[in-house]
């Protein structure tokens, strides 16, 4: 489990940093449906629970899907 910061909100930035992937990414995520988030006007912010619930779930990984080969032309 992650160090978080005792705060009850996260930008962008600063989850994308403490879960090690892109700003984009985290952007993706949200667009996607994946991670919530809520606006604090006009801003994107991501709730503490929520980024706890997603580093002990994961996010975007469907079962036994990692790992396994593609048919080849798919």
């Amino acid at each position: 489990m992650i160090d978080l910061p005792d705060r009850k909100h996260f930008r962008c930035d600063e989850v994308a940093e403490l879960v090690g992937v892109t700003t984009r990414t985290v952007r993706r995520w949200i667009r996607s449906g994946q991670m919530p988030a809520v606006r604090f006007g006009g801003l994107l912010r991501i709730r503490r629970e929520d980024l706890v619930r997603i580093c002990r779930e994961g996010i975007g990984r469907k079962a036994g899907a990692r790992g396994k080969p593609r048919a080849p032309g798919k």
